[in-house]
């Protein structure tokens, strides 16, 4: 799986948490730009992604990404036959 399909996926689920139907993500976005992506708000995400991709994080990688970039690359190291 590709870095950009794992962005895609990542979108959908965040989109779907949040409510947003025309939510787009980049690499460089952070929770503090996408309204509603508060603490509560990335517990549901780190579900919905570990959901998504049938992965599991450590408690640790639930909060500590910077962006969204660091979070795929995160989701990528988890997934079976790393990108």
């Amino acid at each position: 799986m590709t870095h950009e399909e794992i962005l895609r996926r990542t979108t959908a689920v965040v989109a779907e948490i949040l409510g947003i139907e025309d939510l787009r993500l980049a690499a460089a976005t952070t929770a503090a730009n996408v309204d509603g992506w508060d603490s509560i708000a990335n517990v549901e995400i780190m579900v919905g992604l570990e959901k998504e991709f049938g992965i599991r994080f450590r408690t640790g990688e639930m909060t500590g990404a910077a962006n969204v970039g660091e979070l795929v690359e995160r989701i990528a190291k988890r997934l079976p036959g790393r990108v």
